[in-house]
């Protein structure tokens, strides 16, 4: 019987420390993660044939996009890693500027599409070691198909995912994406 114990306790003591070990792994890659930033930069949106609004009403509202046949904007995205890893930005998404979304702005520069066209997916597939931070842009533009004829909020715009010790997560920007549009479109006829 002395054998028997012996292997069991031994199991025993094997699945605990399994177990606690799985458990820092999940911890240490949520917390890696949870110290990755997403952000505009503060002078984004940089927009031409439109206007910028800054809403007093709401609070930590960014500006709203006054959009136009003309309009063309850029926004610049921070990508800040202040954890002690380096983590694998995969991708972003920006709802609803994809080729088969009703907004009246599009993705110009994304490199697919989600949720069935909806969404702008942008690859990123970049390593970002610990300390560092990356930026890139979204660009976006008119779409004469769209039509907004009342404010549209994206509440945090956009979202990255990232992976930290092979497990992946997603980070949503602080920032909220928000157009309305000026003067007819003929999207709205559609």
């Amino acid at each position: 019987m002395k054998p028997a114990w012996r292997l069991v306790s031994a199991l025993t003591v094997l699945a605990v420390a399994l177990a606690g070990a799985i458990t820092a792994w999940l911890v240490t890659s949520s917390r890696t993660a949870d110290h990755v930033s997403v952000q505009w930069m503060p002078e984004a949106p940089l927009c031409t044939g439109g206007q910028l609004r800054y809403p007093r009403n709401i609070v930590g509202h960014g500006p709203v996009i006054v959009a136009s046949r003309r309009t063309r904007c850029v926004i610049t995205v921070l990508v800040t890693n202040r954890s002690g890893r380096t983590v694998h930005l995969a991708s972003a998404v920006g709802d609803f500027l994809g080729s088969q979304s009703g907004l009246i702005l599009q993705a110009t520069n994304a490199t697919g599409t989600a949720e069935q066209g909806r969404a702008a997916r942008f690859s990123l597939d970049k390593d970002l070691p610990a300390g560092h931070t990356y930026r890139f842009p979204i660009r976006v533009a008119f779409r004469p198909s769209g039509c907004d004829q009342a404010y549209v909020w994206i509440k945090g715009f956009p979202t990255i995912t990232l992976t930290s010790l092979g497990i992946t997560h997603h980070r949503a920007a602080r920032d909220t994406f928000s157009v309305v549009q000026q003067g007819p479109s003929p999207g709205c006829h559609a």
